[in-house]
């Protein structure tokens, strides 16, 4: 009964990251269908569920790729391999990322979740995904869907719109946890007060 104690927080953290993939996907893909390539917000989404979860975030982000791109993206065959490949590159690119970067000694994610993560790491960490995600979705994009576009200009406007969409998630979330904390903090010191 403990493991399921300690399991619950955890689900529904994945549970959130799914939604809000699939929410932030139809939100762009219906609000910007052509330009989203230089904002990628779902990308964003990738990252931070990396950051939260870790490597529980493989199982929880193919899932949200795949069901938003089976029902949402039209670029994709549905459910063919490709929707599942495209969703696995794009998956694994945090993860890449981040052992890319642990090469050369650096941590871009601390173990530790209470360390706050620095944001020169930060950005070498979005950079470092983006060399996986970018190339490898753009020649699936062009070479094998058939997708009209140069590749160094279609990997490259892709590889931008990951490191703007993971800057603008990442940076809401690291706000907005902090303005949690601030207010936890006011409340403590208020009732303190009192």
């Amino acid at each position: 009964m403990a493991m399921v104690r300690e399991m619950l927080p955890l689900m529904a953290i994945g549970l959130l990251l799914i939604v809000a993939y699939i929410v932030i996907f139809w939100a762009q893909i219906n609000t910007m269908p052509y330009d989203m390539i230089y904002l990628f917000l779902p990308h964003g989404v990738r990252m931070l569920a990396f950051v939260l979860l870790r490597y529980a975030s493989i199982p929880v982000m193919i899932l949200a790729q795949f069901t938003a791109g089976y029902f949402l993206d039209d670029v994709y065959p549905a459910a063919s391999w490709l929707l599942f490949l495209g969703a696995a590159i794009s998956t694994l690119s945090p993860v890449l990322g981040y052992w890319l970067l642990r090469l050369f000694r650096i941590d871009p994610v601390p173990a530790d979740p209470s360390k706050p993560i620095g944001w020169g790491t930060l950005l070498l960490f979005l950079g470092a995904t983006t060399l996986f995600n970018g190339p490898f979705i753009a020649f699936l994009k062009i070479f094998v869907v058939g997708v009209d576009a140069g590749y160094m200009d279609f990997a490259s406007a892709m590889m931008v719109g990951d490191i703007l969409g993971s800057l603008a998630i990442m940076v809401g979330y690291f706000m907005a946890k902090h303005i949690v904390q601030l207010g936890q903090k006011f409340g403590r010191n208020f009732r303190w007060h009192l």
